[in-house]
């Protein structure tokens, strides 16, 4: 096996028509787990040059530093095997594309972040407290005789680093409660919304307390009263405009919609006929705008059925549509890693809805056969040009599609379709 070989099998291409954004995730999760191994050995370096720089400029005792290096030591090698466990674990889930497989693989990645978590601090409050209870006279004195470190209560910045680990537990412990919480449901952009939901109120209630000190910290320090009142009025401004985007979000339908937005009318013969199809296209000029973490995309076709007269443009129903919830494009995201979902569900109503009923539901746009004046075909991309001088560019993601929407094109353009290399 060739090392291009061994790159696939590790690292699949995340494009790939085959792809979800859940085995992305996962995949993902995967290779980052398997390169922080790599952490452990920086990490251990850098303790010991930290424990030197402790016990050579500052004079901490060899001891202490060997207690606290010790367990970080056995700490890091700890979460080590932790990590391991949680590579078995996401591999062993199957990564389908619904919301199921999605929670359950960031489920699974929250509460080995818990775990770590709870490791950190069982492994920091017990060499501490050794510390305490072996050396706690020769901090003593060391903070006495001293010259270089006589001033730093080198007690209490030991403590604060437990303290610091303590925290860290409790917001990963309330965060893998929540995110736990969350409901199930086969819709992977409504399960998407849930954690966005999650992931918000967290951060927004865990910067309280630190923003309430810092302002307060400003006040104390004799920082003039009108420069406290306008950051604690830009605080306040954040928070409401926070909660504002929450709501937002909270209210947007990501269930699967029955029918396309900004459709148009379409006249289709009764004899009219589907000739080919092509599943997983993007309108070059498709741009998206959101405010306050909500907003829409245009242009969100994402088919393209051809018939014995025109190309018809149609939005297959797949959850998120064209809507953009917390930066996650939906449409883009469909495109990319949700092909195979537009596929299956692309085929199933080609096969049960009739043409007409296609074009009333779906349809986005259209061009005639007798509008074009030419089309090309260049790798995975087509345009066309047409007699009124409109131009239209789409992309697709599968070569599978190039020769058979060649043939299509030849048999039913003829001339007016572009042969290129």
């Amino acid at each position: 096996m060739g090392p291009r070989d061994l790159f696939k099998k590790f690292v699949p291409n995340p494009v790939d028509s085959e792809s979800t954004l859940p085995g992305l995730i996962k995949e993902s999760a995967v290779i980052v787990e398997t390169f922080s191994f790599a952490g452990v050995i920086r990490n251990t370096v850098v303790l010991f040059i930290a424990g030197f720089v402790l016990t050579r400029f500052f004079q901490v005792p060899a001891n202490v530093i060997s207690i606290l290096i010790g367990f970080e030591i056995f700490s890091s090698l700890l979460i080590a095997s932790i990590r391991y466990r949680k590579i078995r674990s996401l591999s062993s889930i199957t990564a389908a594309a619904d919301g199921r497989s999605f929670k359950k693989i960031v489920v699974t990645r929250e509460y080995y972040g818990l775990i770590t978590g709870i490791v950190g601090f069982i492994t920091s409050a017990i060499s501490v407290g050794l510390v305490f209870t072996l050396f706690g006279q020769q901090l003593s004195n060391l903070l006495i005789q001293n010259e270089v470190i006589k001033d730093i209560a080198v007690k209490y910045l030991i403590l604060l680093f437990v303290v610091f680990r303590l925290f860290d537990l409790i917001g990963k412990l309330i965060r893998y409660q929540l995110i736990r919480g969350v409901k199930e449901s086969e819709n992977l952009a409504q399960v998407n919304q849930s954690f966005s939901l999650v992931n918000k109120r967290f951060r927004l209630i865990a910067s309280v307390p630190g923003m309430s000190v810092a302002l307060l910290v400003l006040f104390l320090i004799g920082i003039p009263g009108y420069a406290v009142a306008t950051f604690s009025g830009l605080f306040v401004l954040l928070v409401v405009m926070s909660v504002i985007e929450l709501r937002r979000i909270g209210k947007v339908d990501l269930s699967v919609q029955s029918s396309a937005e900004n459709l148009r009318n379409f006249t289709i013969r009764p004899e009219e006929r589907i000739v080919g199809t092509l599943f997983g296209i993007m309108n070059r000029k498709r741009t998206g705008f959101a405010f306050l973490g909500v907003g829409k995309t245009t242009r969100p076709e994402n088919t393209l059925l051809i018939t014995d007269s025109r190309l018809l443009f149609v939005e297959m129903p797949i959850p998120g549509n064209n809507k953009i919830v917390d930066g996650a494009v939906y449409s883009d995201m469909n495109l990319f890693w949700n092909r195979g979902e537009i596929k299956e569900e692309g085929q199933r109503i080609v096969e049960s809805m009739s043409l007409e009923e296609i074009a009333k539901q779906y349809g986005i746009d259209e061009v005639l056969f007798d509008e074009i004046a030419n089309l090309k075909v260049e790798k995975m991309e087509f345009t066309i040009l047409t007699n009124a001088n409109q131009k239209y560019g789409y992309l697709f993601m599968d070569r599978e599609y190039v020769e058979p929407l060649k043939q299509w094109l030849r048999t039913y353009l003829k001339g007016k379709f572009v042969e290129t290399d």
